[in-house]
């Protein structure tokens, strides 16, 4: 195979496979109010009848997740924030996938997530205690 279509292939695959998920999301969204699924930010509880955050996170495995190691990374090198440990004040942290997900692979040591909405603070609790980060 040339270089040139494996790079086509490699695209059509990957749109298959997102349009696969979001039929899949859609599918659990008749059947189920909730659904577990391992992501780039962590094993996550996600609410299925949602359209934003919990869909991105279903079907791309991801939500804003390059974008939060970048800006901690860009941080860390600028100086705008200390080497050491790092704690995160995560205010609207829906179900928690933005600290879980800088939390895990030890980009930050510490985080206090505050989410308002009762049924996503349902799911972030659930999603920090599957993901052992409790204590932290």
């Amino acid at each position: 195979m040339t270089s040139d279509y494996k790079n086509k292939f490699s695209k059509k695959m990957r749109r298959f496979r997102t349009k696969f998920r979001h039929e899949l999301y859609r599918l659990h969204g008749f059947l189920h109010d909730s659904v577990s699924v391992s992501t780039n930010q962590g094993f996550l509880t996600i609410p299925t009848r949602d359209k934003g955050v919990a869909a991105s996170l279903f079907q791309e495995r991801q939500h804003e997740y390059d974008s939060s190691l970048s800006a901690v990374s860009f941080l860390k090198e600028t100086g705008f924030l200390a080497q050491g440990d790092l704690c995160m004040l995560d205010v609207g942290a829906n179900i928690g996938h933005i600290s879980i997900g800088l939390l895990l692979p030890d980009q930050i040591q510490q985080a206090v997530a505050i989410e308002p909405e009762p049924g996503n603070f349902s799911f972030l609790q659930q999603n920090v205690k599957q993901n052992g980060l409790s204590a932290r």
